[in-house]
């Protein structure tokens, strides 16, 4: 490698650097360019001389100029004019900026100085140290990725060239390619950047190498092999990012797709090209990417492909690719593809700088290569990945298994058009255990493209993001619209378990498989091709086998939910062996007649299987019943609100044994409340937040504090919320139910009154407040166990506060019955 740096011009630039920091630090760290021509004036003892030109007349131009061209022209045989411009240009650029406040000569005197220690190493030693130097600060105040020296031997080493080849370099930067190769040919790099194209002017100066060695100012694109050579190798690192107009196919393409293209044209018959690449245009799926990729496949043109780890370039983690094309190929020979994971090392120095190992070129010839490094891919294969040329899915370990396509097919549904409102799936909608999807959690949204529709039995899939999120849809009386990357999975047979299934697609194998498959990115996330998602392998054993997996899952989840509830009660002190008594105690005679009620409803169903459908709730079991089906429902609705209500008046004693108070802001904490209310999808019923602005000013709110438990507070709310929803406001027509929540401030202040009023039906005539929180207790058509009221009072209570019932509310004549708080403010 010709551009190698010893450690000693390495440390002699370093040292010259230092002193030239000290006397002008803008020349070291933003104008290091013209370091380059003092180096190469110094070099050739023109540096001094320059320097005693009379300063006067430096603005003249005339003698630097007459020294340099007496240099030149004493010196024709050893500096081509090319050099003579490159010198001359950067000079001038230099004294136009500088020379009017820059003491020239101190400057001079750092050289001659720093000269002294220059030691044995030549020109070009020193030039490819100041070299690295200059691109170490290019890519600190630039913010761009330089190509690393053993990145460049590495793809020269690739291609063996003859003595007399002829090659071409587009977008050659600083010509580091060129320096790889000896050829009595022609070498053409072509740099649009002024300066550095004068660099490697330069640069192949103070290598010695020849007038063969041409580099041109001009862009690759307009200007592209405009002497119409046909060459032997075209190497090149076109640049990532950006398009180029094609006037014929009246499209852009990248220059990567240029590159490619317009390479195809300017090679020999057997020629070659190695470009380096992003991995844009390997998965790409346009349609001039698509063409190209399948004219280099069937062409048989596509030799190689390396892909590179990221960090190979240096101030960037982009991952990259090199490709070598062949025009001499053997026809339907398979493509090579390289694993550089394996094909390099980091650095022991530096862990973020990528090497390539010793013996790369000579494994890469040999095919010395374990199956881990080094796949051959048959065209047929490629093909059959429609052209994808992302090395990741060559590389995927076989399963012994089914594919998707083998047991689902997407459905793609009924079209919805944009601009309707409907409730649709989104990706986070789904989840990542494998669970039914939750249809109660979809929100009605206005589309802003087309949707489709879909219904029955499958599996919902994400077709963009980390994970496929497998989630169950069983519909069969309604359906659901997709979003347009979530995909629906519909059984094609019976013959497997779907829960099984989807559980497998949560694994790590699958999820390999994603990334070996994935075809790109949206907005930063991995992107799914339909044809990839079929093709994803899952183990699938016999179905007895899945059913078991699946009865463990859900035993291994049960499990750690009931170790989950034993840490909880542990840790809420719910131990107390008379609490657990009582809870089984009160529980037994709701709950048995819940089941004996199910029990006559399951009698009912099964007797008219196969029947007429009509008046079903009115139907009996047999004839010596008198209940019917709808009574049925109601007993069981009620006797489970009973045994609720019970678990809650429990959960209740075990809380207040373990209250812990704390100081809250009252009006946020209502006002937070009242939010949460109105968002609930369940109410049916309009929440309001009342509240007298003259007297809650924002100081007020801000230090109206109670000290309190807030779940048991929350609970106490909650219970006079479920109290009017199930005696006030049942069959109330859903335009006359109002809930409202007001706050009155006495004039003590000692206390703060919460009013919760609401619009339904009044308690029964001579129900009072005693019998409301007596345990217990409720009125004759009152339904539920009275245990509603009995734990409202004994939280209000706890907290030394009041608890009183307002019948015909004066809060307004809307409001019918209110149930008033009153609590000690913390002064």
């Amino acid at each position: 490698m010709k551009t190698l740096v010893s450690k000693s011009a390495e440390n002699f630039i370093q040292l010259l650097l230092n002193e030239l920091s000290l006397i002008d630090r803008e020349l070291v760290s933003y104008e290091f360019e013209h370091l380059f021509v003092l180096l190469f004036l110094q070099e050739n003892n023109l540096l001094d001389p320059i320097t005693k030109v009379d300063s006067r007349n430096l603005d003249k131009e005339i003698n630097e100029d007459d020294i340099l061209d007496s240099f030149f022209e004493t010196n024709k045989l050893v500096y081509t004019q090319k050099v003579h411009y490159a010198v001359s240009n950067l000079m001038y650029s230099y004294f136009v900026k500088k020379v009017d406040y820059r003491d020239f000569k101190k400057i001079t005197n750092v050289f001659k100085e720093v000269w002294k220690n220059r030691g044995s190493d030549n020109y070009s030693q020193l030039f490819e140290a100041l070299l690295d130097q200059y691109l170490k600060r290019e890519s600190k105040y630039t913010g761009e990725f330089i190509q690393p020296k053993n990145l460049t031997a590495f793809m020269c080493g690739l291609v063996e060239t003859s003595w007399n080849a002829n090659i071409y370099n587009p977008f050659s930067g600083l010509c580091s390619f060129g320096l790889e190769y000896n050829t009595e040919g022609i070498y053409y790099g072509q740099e649009k950047d002024k300066t550095t194209s004068e660099i490697a002017v330069l640069r192949f100066s103070a290598h010695n190498l020849s007038e063969n060695y041409i580099v041109k100012n001009e862009s690759s694109i307009s200007r592209w092999n405009k002497s119409k050579t046909d060459y032997d190798l075209i190497i090149s690192h076109p640049p990532f990012s950006g398009f180029v107009s094609n006037i014929d196919l009246k499209k852009s393409e990248t220059y990567i797709e240029w590159t490619i293209s317009k390479g195809l044209e300017s090679l020999k018959d057997n020629g070659k090209m190695v470009l380096l690449i992003n991995n844009t245009f390997l998965f790409a799926e346009t349609i001039i990417a698509k063409n190209l990729k399948k004219r280099l496949i069937d062409n048989s043109l596509l030799e190689m492909v390396i892909s590179l780890p990221s960090g190979v370039l240096s101030n960037t983690s982009v991952n990259t690719n090199i490709i070598v094309i062949d025009k001499a190929k053997e026809k339907g020979s398979p493509i090579q593809f390289y694993n550089g994971e394996y094909l390099t090392k980091f650095t022991t120095a530096n862990s973020n700088k990528v090497e390539f190992r010793d013996d790369i070129h000579f494994s890469i010839k040999s095919k010395h290569l374990s199956s881990s490094d080094y796949r051959k891919v048959e065209k047929s294969e490629i093909i059959k990945n429609g052209y994808n040329l992302s090395l990741s899915r060559y590389f995927l370990e076989d399963i012994d298994g089914v594919t998707i396509e083998e047991l689902f097919e997407i459905e793609k549904g009924l079209k919805l058009s944009k601009n309707s409102f409907a409730k649709i799936v989104q990706i986070s909608n789904l989840n990542n255990s494998s669970e039914k999807l939750d249809v109660s959690q979809l929100d009605t949204k206005e589309t802003s493209y087309p949707i489709f529709r879909v219904e029955g039995e499958g599996l919902l899939v994400a077709t963009v993001g980390e994970k496929l999120k497998p989630t169950i849809l069983n519909t069969r009386d309604y359906s659901v619209y997709l979003d347009r990357n979530v995909k629906f999975l519909k059984p094609i047979n019976t013959n497997f378990n779907l829960e099984y299934v989807a559980h497998e697609l949560n694994k790590d194998y699958v999820t390999k498989q994603l990334n070996a498959l994935s075809t790109g990115s949206i907005l930063g996330l991995r992107n799914l091709r339909l044809g990839d998602l079929l093709r994803l392998k899952i183990k699938l054993p016999d179905i007895k086998t899945q059913n078991r997996a699946i009865q463990d899952v859900k035993l291994e989840h049960l499990k750690q939910q009931q170790d989950a509830l034993v840490a909880l009660k542990k840790e809420y002190g719910i131990n107390k062996e008379d609490e657990h008594s009582f809870i089984r105690h009160s529980l037994a005679t709701p709950m048995k007649i819940a089941y004996d009620a199910l029990e006559d409803i399951t009698k009912i169903i099964n007797e008219i299987q196969g029947s007429d459908y009509k008046n079903i709730l009115e139907r009996r079991a047999n004839n010596n019943t008198t209940l019917p089906l709808k009574t049925y429902l109601e007993i069981l609705s009620r006797e489970l609100d009973a045994a609720r209500e019970i678990v809650n008046v429990s959960s209740l004693e075990v809380g207040l044994a373990n209250m812990s108070k704390e100081d809250v802001s009252l009006f946020k904490f209502i006002q937070s409340f009242t939010k949460e209310l109105k968002s609930l999808k369940s109410n049916d019923f309009i929440v309001d937040f009342e509240f007298d602005k003259t007297v809650f000013e924002n100081d007020v709110k801000q230090n109206l504090l109670i000290s309190c438990d807030k779940e048991l507070i929350k609970n106490a709310f909650n219970n006079i919320v479920e109290n009017a929803i199930k005696h006030g406001f049942k069959n109330l027509p859903l335009e006359q139910r109002f809930f409202e929540v007001s706050l009155e401030l006495p004039v003590d202040r000692n206390t703060v009154i919460i009013n919760f009023s609401n619009s339904g039906f009044p308690m029964p005539e001579g129900y009072s407040i005693e019998q409301f929180i007596r345990k217990g207790s409720r009125g004759t058509k009152v339904e539920g166990k009275g245990y509603g009221g009995y734990l409202i009072n004994e939280i209000v209570k706890a907290h030394n506060g009041n608890l009183k019932l307002i019948e015909d509310s004066n809060i307004s004549e809307r409001y019918v019955t209110t149930f008033q708080i009153e609590l000690p403010v913390v002064i």
